[in-house]
């Protein structure tokens, strides 16, 4: 097996510093000892415990297979000098959130939003997220720019993000995160932090065997889902231009780094990546075809079809998109996908649904009550279950 081995943080490309700084920090990392000011080590301790905060139920998605699969990925970017990264925690934690974003605090600890995994479409992607924002937190940016953050509150900004998770009680439960997190994940950094952050992803990533021409592909398919319409949110990854100069230095970064990083690097991981990911990719078609973005939607859909033949779920959202599009032919597809999709799986809640309303439309009432009755009978928690159960009762009195 080939040893693997990482580009000490000292030798990767350190940009001038530049803003309000008050002097250049060395990387945490290999070949450099973290003695931290007493101004940084507060910062930490507001870190801490806005991480604290983060952590509180109702926010976090509770999923332990996702949490090892994601934290496994990150220590294999880090290794084998992980120890030389103490005291950064770098931990992950996924926040059950449908606004594409991701932030890292200075301690090391990487909050990831559940929405932005959906877009993502193999490991070698997750590494240039997790990539970029651990080099935030390696060097030391919050310090850098933002040293009296821990004298200040965080603005309502991304307490409404969150607020998204749970209304009222969450935002309340946030209310009380440092200005540290909106600098993270609302406003970002400047454009050379942000630059280094990315070469520090291309770099990482590529030394732990990952394919860096992911890198940018990763910032396309986030690129692709933000709305220039929406204003709802400010989010640093939900934000148009800030993904497509992103999306414009990765590549230039890339093309530049290439002569001098592994040529073997070439692991994508899509397999590793679909298994651990499906459900959050499931969720962002379902929030792709309520915004109308049918054909985002659908790239998804052949994307897990092409690698999950038999996934009952996209065969219904399959289904989904052609009823809700209802363009030449789409409804007849739509019932096809729905078929499918119940073939595979009985109880397929989504299929069950959407056939019996494409039933109801097209005048089969007899057929639309059989599958309406197994939708409510398969789903019996489902928020739409007395709408649909007085659909049933109405049709069965005619």
């Amino acid at each position: 097996m080939r040893t693997r081995r990482i580009l000490p943080v000292p030798v990767m490309l350190i940009l001038p510093l530049v803003g309000c700084a008050p002097k250049a920090v060395s990387p945490i990392g290999p070949g450099s000892t973290f003695q931290p000011e007493e101004k940084e080590q507060r910062l930490w301790q507001v870190a801490e415990r806005d991480s604290r905060i983060l952590q509180s139920k109702g926010i976090l998605r509770e999923d332990r297979a996702l949490d090892e699969y994601v934290n496994s990925v990150l220590a294999r970017l880090l290794k084998p000098d992980e120890a030389a990264y103490k005291p950064l925690t770098a931990r992950v934690y996924v926040i059950n959130c449908p606004v594409v974003n991701a932030f890292a605090l200075p301690n090391g600890d990487i909050f990831l939003h559940s929405a932005i995994l959906g877009r993502i479409r193999n490991e070698a992607q997750l590494t240039m997220l997790l990539g970029h924002e651990i080099t935030h937190s390696i060097h030391r940016h919050a310090y850098q720019e933002y040293e009296d953050a821990y004298a200040r509150t965080a603005t309502a900004s991304y307490v409404s993000v969150l607020s998204t998770v749970g209304g009222g009680d969450v935002a309340n439960m946030v209310s009380g995160l440092s200005a540290l997190v909106t600098q993270a994940g609302i406003s970002g950094y400047s454009r050379d932090k942000e630059r280094e952050s990315d070469r520090g992803g291309l770099t990482l990533m590529s030394y732990a065997g990952y394919d860096p021409a992911e890198g940018a592909k990763f910032f396309q398919n986030i690129l692709d889902a933000a709305d220039k319409k929406d204003l709802r949110f400010n989010a640093l990854y939900a934000t148009h231009p800030k993904m497509q100069q992103r999306l414009e230095v990765c590549t230039e970064l890339a093309k530049e780094m290439l002569p001098n990083l592994p040529g073997n690097a070439k692991d994508k991981g899509t397999d590793r990546y679909i298994k651990a990911a499906t459900p959050l990719i499931h969720a962002d078609i379902e929030r792709q075809i309520a915004r109308g973005k049918y054909t985002l939607a659908e790239s998804s859909v052949l994307f897990l079809l092409e690698n999950q033949p038999n996934d009952a779920t996209a065969f219904a959202y399959r289904g989904e998109i052609c009823r809700a599009r209802n363009g030449n032919n789409d409804l007849k597809q739509a019932r096809e996908a729905y078929t499918k999709a119940i073939a595979l799986d009985d109880k397929q809640s989504v299929a069950l649904r959407g056939l019996g309303f494409l039933c109801l439309k097209e005048g089969a009432k007899g057929e639309a009550v059989k599958y309406l009755k197994a939708y409510v009978s398969s789903s019996p928690n489902a928020t739409d279950r007395a709408y649909v159960q007085q659909t049933i009762n109405n049709l069965d009195s005619k």
